[in-house]
């Protein structure tokens, strides 16, 4: 008898354990870009007021310059004036990509300096000899100027023709994600659409990232034609 009691209790806590559902993840920090100005919890490093702007609900971010966020020339880097949670956290924004240009790259994630930084990177080009329209997605940490990174191909157009045709199929608008949990930072991608799931990348580690939510957008290199982004929300998330 006393053994069949233990028994049913240890496998009615398996069974309370096995039913437990995962932490819920508590809001840290939100902007729907819902006020006719940017808030005052960023700070716009290399700023340029004539090439960003918030208006109808989103934050528009232009770009015609060549720049990197290892050298500290992306203009218009939004950097938040508001710390990170102290423990394990999400990092989402949602974006829709006006891409023309193909040297399009769009970042987000931890930004300390020039050296120290831990980024989800959405670059837009032209695979395939420049015939086939295309993102990747990247992870890309530096480390006093040491840099990591992984990347893979998000998407890829299957139609030909000019890169503003191509990128008219692109599945806009789309979550771009930095995760933390200890050590660890996970980049995840989900394109627009009712069966999209969520792109992820292989880890990244660092034991003593610092650095607070930034965005940025910048080209490759010198071209024609500008870079446009509009960005509808950035969320903080706490585990």
């Amino acid at each position: 008898m006393k053994r069949h009691l233990i028994g049913t209790l240890v496998l009615g806590l398996i069974t309370v354990f096995a039913a437990a559902p995962a932490r819920a993840q508590s809001p840290h920090f939100i902007d729907d870009f819902s006020s006719p100005e940017l808030g005052s919890h960023w700070k716009v490093i290399n700023p340029d007021p004539d090439a960003y702007i918030v208006e109808n609900g989103k934050l528009l971010i232009l770009n015609s310059t060549p720049a990197d966020p290892s050298k500290e020339n992306v203009p218009n880097l939004f950097v938040l004036d508001k710390g990170l949670p102290a423990g394990d956290c999400v990092m989402t924004t949602q974006v829709r990509a006006d891409a023309q240009t193909m040297e399009e790259n769009l970042f987000f994630g931890m930004y300390g300096d020039k050296n120290n930084y831990i980024l989800a990177k959405a670059a837009f080009w032209k695979a395939d000899f420049e015939r086939n329209a295309a993102c990747n997605l990247h992870t890309v940490k530096s480390s006093r100027g040491k840099i990591s990174y992984f990347h893979r191909n998000a998407w890829y157009s299957k139609q030909r023709g000019s890169f503003v045709e191509q990128m008219k199929k692109f599945p806009n608008p789309f979550l771009l994600r930095l995760e933390k949990k200890g050590r660890s930072y996970t980049v995840s991608m989900k394109l627009h659409g009712d069966d999209a799931k969520w792109i992820e990348m292989e880890k990244l580690t660092s034991l003593r990232a610092k650095g607070q939510l930034a965005i940025g957008l910048y080209q490759n290199k010198q071209v024609q034609g500008e870079s446009i982004v509009f960005i509808d929300w950035v969320k903080i998330e706490s585990h």
